[in-house]
This record gives C-alpha cells, sequence and structure tokens, in this order.
C-alpha cells in the first residue's frame, strides 16, 4: 500500500498523538474494581491503558474478559455497527454480565472508570439495576463514543447460522455497504489480489446478519480465516473516528503467517482514525507481531488481577503457557534490557527465573512491589545504566536492585560498540556477512537519531526476525563486555540462594 509508514515511525507516531490528540477529549485512561464487593470473583484491580492499541495477555480465568467488558462499558453509544439488539445502540451491563437465580450479582460492587481529559465517573451496584444509563434530562450519563465489540461468534461459518439461508437467498435485495479500504487491507494482510468487497446486513426473527461478497466469491464459500480477517478490519475501518473497539481472542481462525501483517494493518488504522483499540489473545504469534507499547500481561493472585505493561515478552509467553517461574523476578526497562540479562544467565537459572520488561524507568519499583505483593517471591530491579539511582528507595522496600553496566541504555551502548568495530568480528561470523556489509550496515547504525531502532533496522539489513536480532545482538555485546557484568551475575546468584534457604526453611 503507496505511502505505508515504517512500524518504528507510526509507533512513535501513535505514542505522539497519545500524549497530544488522546488528552483532549475522554478516551479510555483506566477502568478499576473497588476493593469490597467482588465481580465474577475479582476485586482491588485496575487495568490503565498507556497506548491506542493494547493487547491483553494472560492464561484463562484471569480476568481478561472480564475488563475488556467493563472498558466497553465506559462510553455511549448511539448506533453501533456490532451491536445486534435491536432496541437501543449501545452496551449495557445486561449484554456482559447477565444474572439468573444461581448468578446474582451483589450490592455494592464498585466500578470506576478515568479519562484521558482527566474527567472520572464511578457507580456502586445498588439492589434494582447496575447503573442509570440515560439521565432524567435525556442525557447520556456516559461520554459519547462510538464502540464496538469483534466476539468470537465472527468465527462461526455462515453455513451453520441460524437464519442466514433463507435470509440471504437473495442478497442482493438486501442494503449493502463497502469500505473502500478493505479490499486492500484483506490483500496486504493475506497476501493476495482482492477485488472491491461488499457487506450486506439484514435482521430476521433469529438477529441481525451480515453477509460479505468477494466478487468471486460469498461468505457462504469463504476460509474461516478470510471472514474472521473481513470482520476485524471492516469493523476497524468503519466504525467512527475515535471509537473505542475491543476484539476478543483476534487469532481464533487466523494462520500465524497473517499476524505481523495484521499488526501492521491495525496500528495503520488506528493512527488514521485515531481509534483506541482493545484486544485480546493467546497466541504467541500475535504477541510477538505487537509493539512492546502495547502489550499488557494480566497476572491474577487470589481476588486481585495485575496489569503489567510492557512486559518481556517470551517471558509473557512463557507465562501463557503454564510455566512461569516462580524462584525470581527480575524487572528491568525494555526488551534489550531483559535479552542481556537473559544472557548472562545459565540455562538452570532461565528456568526458575521469570524477566519483565516494563519500559518506564519511573514505574518499575512500583511494578516490583505489586509482582512482589502477589507472587510472595523475590524480586530484582534492573535499570538501565542512564537512569537515575532508585537503588537505596529499592532497598528501603526490602527489593533486590542494581542497575546495568555502563552510563547508557543498552541501545546506545550496543551501537557504539557497532560504529567503533569493536563487534565488527563477532558480528560478521554470526551473520555471515562480508567486509562490504558491515561498513554498510555500520553506517545505517551511526546514522540512527534513535538508538531504539537499532534492532528494527539490523532486522532490515539481514532480513531477520526482530526478536531474534535482539537476543542476537544482546548476546554478542555481553560476551564482548562479560566482566562488566559480573556484580550484576553474583547479584542474581545471592537472590537464587536467598530463595533456596526460604524453600529450606519451609
Amino acid at each position: 500500500m503507496s505511502g505505508r509508514k515504517s512500524r518504528p515511525d507510526l509507533v512513535r507516531k501513535l505514542t505522539g498523538k497519545w500524549t497530544s490528540i488522546y488528552q483532549q477529549t475522554p478516551y479510555l485512561k483506566s477502568v478499576s474494581l473497588g476493593k469490597q464487593i467482588k465481580l465474577r470473583g475479582i476485586h482491588d484491580s485496575k487495568l490503565e491503558y498507556k497506548f491506542p492499541l493494547t493487547v491483553i495477555c494472560g492464561p484463562n480465568g484471569t480476568g481478561k474478559t472480564t475488563f475488556i467488558a467493563l472498558s466497553l462499558l465506559a462510553f455511549h453509544h448511539t448506533k453501533s455497527l456490532t451491536l445486534s439488539n435491536n432496541r437501543k445502540g449501545y452496551f449495557d451491563f445486561t449484554h456482559f454480565f447477565g444474572s439468573s437465580n444461581k448468578e446474582k450479582h451483589e450490592t455494592g460492587i464498585s466500578i470506576a472508570w478515568e479519562y484521558t481529559n482527566q474527567t472520572s465517573d464511578s457507580f456502586t451496584k445498588g439492589t434494582e439495576r447496575w447503573i442509570r444509563y440515560i439521565r432524567n434530562d435525556g442525557a447520556p450519563r456516559r461520554p459519547q463514543r462510538g464502540v464496538e465489540f469483534v466476539g468470537l461468534s465472527r468465527i462461526v461459518p455462515a453455513f451453520e447460522r441460524r437464519g442466514y439461508k433463507g435470509l440471504f437467498s437473495n442478497f442482493e435485495k438486501q442494503p449493502s455497504t463497502q469500505s473502500p479500504d478493505l479490499s486492500k487491507y484483506l490483500s496486504q494482510v493475506l497476501a493476495r489480489s482482492y477485488g472491491t468487497v461488499k457487506s450486506y446486513q439484514g435482521t430476521n426473527g433469529s438477529g441481525v446478519h451480515r453477509l460479505n461478497d468477494y466478487a468471486s466469491h460469498t461468505s457462504f464459500n469463504a476460509g474461516a480465516g478470510e471472514e474472521c480477517l473481513a470482520n476485524i478490519l471492516d469493523t476497524l475501518l468503519r466504525a467512527d473516528n475515535g471509537a473505542f473497539i475491543a476484539i476478543e481472542e483476534i487469532e481464533i481462525g487466523l494462520h500465524p503467517a497473517t499476524m505481523e501483517a495484521l499488526v501492521d494493518a491495525c496500528l495503520e488504522i488506528i493512527y488514521n482514525k485515531n481509534l483506541q483499540v482493545v484486544i485480546t489473545t493467546h497466541s504467541p504469534d500475535f504477541l510477538r507481531a505487537c509493539p512492546s507499547e502495547s502489550l499488557v500481561l494480566a497476572e491474577r493472585g487470589g481476588d486481585k488481577v495485575s496489569f503489567f505493561h510492557r512486559p518481556n515478552l517470551e517471558g509473557a509467553i512463557y507465562n501463557l503457557a503454564g510455566k512461569a517461574a516462580t524462584d525470581l523476578y527480575i524487572v528491568c526497562e525494555d526488551k534489550a534490557a531483559a535479552a542481556l540479562i537473559n544472557a548472562m544467565t545459565t540455562s538452570k537459572q532461565r528456568k526458575i527465573i521469570n524477566i519483565k520488561g516494563y519500559g518506564s524507568e519511573s514505574e518499575l519499583l512500583q511494578k516490583a512491589e505489586s509482582i512482589k505483593e502477589v507472587t510472595q517471591k523475590k524480586v530484582l530491579v534492573v535499570w538501565d545504566g542512564d537512569a537515575p539511582d532508585y537503588i537505596n528507595e529499592a532497598k528501603q522496600k526490602n527489593i533486590y536492585a542494581a542497575k546495568l553496566p555502563g552510563l547508557l541504555m543498552p541501545e546506545e551502548e550496543i551501537a557504539n560498540t557497532i560504529v567503533d568495530d569493536s563487534l565488527q568480528s563477532s558480528f560478521m561470523a554470526k551473520y555471515e556477512i562480508d567486509d562490504a556489509e558491515w561498513d554498510s550496515y555500520k553506517n545505517k547504525i551511526s546514522s540512527l537519531i534513535d538508538k531504539h531502532d537499532i534492532f528494527y533496522c539490523t532486522a532490515q539489513a539481514l532480513s531477520k526476525d526482530q526478536t531474534v536480532v535482539i537476543e542476537g545482538l544482546c548476546e554478542l555485546f555481553y560476551n564482548l563486555k562479560k566482566s562488566d557484568f559480573a556484580d550484576l551475575r553474583a547479584l542474581i546468584e545471592m537472590c537464587l540462594s536467598a530463595s533456596d534457604r526460604k524453600k529450606e526453611a519451609a
């Protein structure tokens, strides 16, 4: 697609929009459950939004769907594309939190929303209803914004849906809509050419139904992945500018090879339309395709859910597999720091260490305290070399702390070793390149304005996956500077020894 932005440029621009345009009107900043009465067994928990795209991962039962639903309820909408209830165009609590004789929600459940324009709302459930959506003067209680929910019903084939065939036996007579960009994005993600794609929507006794016409075939003869993608992308494209959109388990029905292109398409549409999108996933392939700024790991400890922003990717995937390390948690700033720490640990240590990267140096101590509270395990905080000295503050909270060697962030330290040729021989041997290719690569790195782009630039130069490049470059850098990491290695060993002594005492 012409005029497409590079991934790093798009992420930077979205970050800039989040701190400017998204702060001027009420987008969702956070949603929380109070400390007293539980909702679905959860209380005293808060999900914060810090980027236009939020991708929440975590094992089943951690509360992802509950917080997605509470987030959708933060806004009022007069006409939803995805809401099948014809009586009203907005979502209310009965859509997500139904009750029966066996499932009655207690009174006193406390829910609060914060918005980016410094406004907020909260309520406590009464005996008769969840919340009054329309005030006595006829005005909506909640901020007005487009709201769409793309649920799992999208994966049900058209021929299995009750009422579809009768309604669409002559579908050309139904009202149709078309998005001029849908065929372009479908072509981009599926790597095949599409003509103009039309969507037909009709209603009968079994509900609201939608059928896609791909020019050469319709939904009745489309693949599951093709239908899933069309419904996801069409919702993003046809939603109101600035809408809040939730997509549940986005990977369902999709091939892993589509993930990178799908994330790029979502980021581009979000940027163009100033959308706020939240996605849940259990897919390692989708997580690896997402920018770190979007990732949130949900972990549940008893009745409380903790949400960790910008987690270490492989650590989050390890958690999804139900094999989370339990002896020591190491909290650091980003993927580079996590990869360096991973490089200095032994294979035996990696089985019992969980490394988490969060991005913001000022938030690491708070994250460490939360992990310690939820897991009751040892926690070590490792700041980049250019961070202020938080170590004494950490010690006062009985949390282990250190800084990476050097005075710069890891990306800048690694870039410097490339520019001064310290890594030349090991880099050339590892990636099998010649002197001319090294010189060309070194020139690209030396001209980078933002050293955070070193891994993206290297991945492009070597035609390799960015995650693999991060691990490889950090391993090369660590082997070059191994003696500088001796104190940090010793601290990790000491933390693990302390964990061993605690287990023996128990």
